[in-house]
């Protein structure tokens, strides 16, 4: 394959063209000129653009990333040569889809080329897929290190082996081990589920055989209880009935006495008319002697007053203030008025004496017949307790004897708790299930386990299997990527390292000559270790992309890390390659122009 054209509107290539030749074509550009999106171009043009990618923080998708900078929309044209006559790749935007529209014409006629289309054209006229390009033909600047990849394994394999490139030794290994952990890791996959509701049948079939025991413990403990509850309560039944008639009969005569014995009681409490009388009798009392009291003392007040007076009188008459008459009058006057008011007072004491008397007397009488009642009503009292002691000792036996019957009660009580258990623990059975189809789907799940366990063991003897083709394939394999890789090593190094051994994820050692020893590249100085991988980048392009295919190689500064000797080896090299393989070699540097023209020059004086 040999590119002649290239022509974007990607990114910061706005409408540039790039020609070019078969052979080694060196590009110096400065930095920021677009030589690496060139590279991206050529990627984007044979295998598309991942529309549904989503820009991410810090990460951009490449439809974003590589958006022209003027705002038009992306588009390009390669034109390259296929099936050895040139064609001519076209694609733009359409509907606002990235490369969305896609065509491929014959350069010289003009005619479509059908079998190619947007989806197959890079893998049909390169022969790889997108990963294996981008890890074999882009030689980009930092990147020259090789990892695992299932496609290049894929590839590799394909060559070695039957020529499948469907599948690879890690995705395989990988697939097997994801089966077999679905059926078995640690404590998760299908076998230990399986296992699990095993488990939990096993111990709801162990429930429902205690839950079944229990229930025909209690069916039988029931049917004793209540034959042994029915033949109680029949013999009590007759008993009951007799002693409660005679009972209530001798509880009747006790109330009858009772309520006989309250009633005279209450007929002998003292009526409210005596304490009314009492009561108004004492009043009277305290009235007729607070008026003899508040009488005397008036008397004696008047007698006061009469006795000053005459006194007066008696001083005025003495010192002749008064004619002798008038005093001696006044004061025989003042004498009458005295006597005449004792004499009214005696009378009014002994009317109001007499009248306490009589209140006296009858309060006596009234005493009396309180006497005589209260004692009738001690005897009313004794007679009322000792009916209450006959009615409360029948009620007792009453209660008692209806507590025969609430044991019977009790019993039935007893027996409805029992019925109701045994429903609970028939609806509980029930709820767990059929112990036959429970034991059914046991042992359906014990062949699922013992099936799953097979397949366990045949995948574990399935990847020792793969482990074992795989070796085989590698005996195969790295002899020739280790030949390989050292024959172009030995050219980088000038023959400082004659033997090189990669492992799968392409971790290396070398050997120096003379030495026995092989050094890990981890030991390796930067620009060594750069060399190397160079080198093995190159092996791999020979194994996966023969001459047959004869893909171009692109480099992007891939040389920027090497000191000028180096670059003048690597350079010879790809000069080398590139009577093979067209090369395309973008750089930001003079200097690899300036060591090819000193290197021409040298070969020339030396011919």
């Amino acid at each position: 394959m040999t590119i002649y054209r290239m022509q974007a509107s990607f990114g910061c290539l706005q409408g540039k063209t790039l020609e070019l030749s078969p052979g080694f074509n060196l590009i110096e550009a400065p930095n920021e000129s677009g030589k690496s999106t060139w590279c991206a171009f050529l990627v984007a043009m044979l295998y598309g653009i991942n529309t549904r990618e989503r820009d991410k923080k810090g990460a951009p998708a490449e439809k974003t990333r590589f958006r022209p900078w003027d705002g038009s929309p992306l588009e390009g044209l390669l034109e390259c040569d296929y099936g050895g006559k040139p064609v001519i790749l076209r694609r733009t935007s359409q509907g606002g889809v990235p490369f969305g529209s896609f065509s491929a014409v014959w350069a010289e006629s003009g005619e479509v080329v059908p079998e190619l289309t947007g989806e197959n054209v890079g893998e049909t006229i390169t022969g790889v897929g997108r990963e294996v390009f981008e890890r074999s033909v882009l030689f980009r600047q930092g990147s020259l290190g090789v990892d695992q990849s299932h496609e290049l394994e894929q590839r590799i394999a394909a060559l070695l082996a039957s020529g499948e490139e469907q599948t690879s030794w890690t995705q395989a290994d990988a697939k097997l081990r994801e089966w077999q952990r679905s059926r078995r890791y640690n404590k998760k996959g299908a076998i230990p589920q399986c296992e699990e509701e095993q488990a939990l049948l096993t111990r709801r079939i162990e429930q429902l055989q205690q839950l079944g025991q229990e229930r025909d413990q209690l069916t039988a403990q029931l049917s004793q209880d209540e034959a042994s509850v029915q033949e109680a309560v029949g013999r009590e039944q007759a008993e009951h009935r007799a002693h409660r008639e005679e009972l209530e009969k001798r509880w009747a005569e006790a109330a009858a006495e009772l309520d006989a014995a309250q009633l005279h009681l209450q007929s002998l409490e003292e009526p409210e008319t005596t304490a009314s009388k009492d009561e108004a009798g004492e009043a009277r009392k305290g009235r007729l002697e607070d008026t003899m009291l508040r009488r005397g003392k008036r008397l004696m007040l008047w007698s006061g007053v009469g006795l000053l007076l005459s006194l007066l009188l008696l001083v005025a008459a003495w010192r002749e203030l008064l004619p002798p008459a008038i005093p001696y009058w006044t004061i025989f006057l003042l004498g009458l008025l005295v006597v005449g008011g004792n004499l009214l007072r005696v009378r009014k004491d002994q009317r109001d004496r007499a009248e306490l008397t009589h209140l006296e007397l009858e309060e006596a009488a009234r005493q009396n017949e309180r006497q005589a009642r209260e004692q009738e009503r001690s005897g009313a009292k004794v007679r009322e307790a000792r009916a209450q002691e006959r009615y409360t000792a029948l009620t007792r036996e009453m209660n008692a004897d209806s507590q025969r019957t609430q044991e019977a009660f009790a019993a039935e009580t007893m027996l409805s708790r029992k019925r109701q258990a045994l429903a609970l623990l028939t609806g509980r059975l029930q709820e767990l299930g059929d112990p036959s189809i429970l034991q059914e789907q046991r042992e359906e799940l014990q062949a699922r386990i013992e099936q799953l366990q097979r397949e366990y063991d045949a995948l574990e003897l399935a990847i020792g299997g793969l482990q074992v083709a795989d070796r085989a394939i590698r005996e195969r394999f790295s002899p020739e990527l280790n030949a390989r890789t050292a024959f172009y090593f030995s050219q980088l190094t000038e023959g400082a390292y004659e033997h090189v051994l990669f492992a799968r994820d392409f971790t290396a050692q070398a050997e120096q000559p003379g030495s026995a020893a092989l050094r890990s590249a981890l030991l390796l100085s930067r620009g060594t270790i750069d060399q190397l991988y160079f080198a093995l980048r190159l092996a791999i392009c020979e194994l996966i992309l023969p001459e047959a295919a004869a893909l171009p190689l692109f480099f992007d500064d891939a040389l920027a890390a090497f000191d000028d000797r180096r670059a003048t080896l690597a350079l010879a090299l790809l000069q080398t390659i590139a009577q093979q393989r067209q090369i395309v070699f973008f750089t930001c540097q003079s200097r690899e122009g300036q060591l090819m023209k000193l290197a021409s020059e040298q070969r020339g004086a030396r011919a």
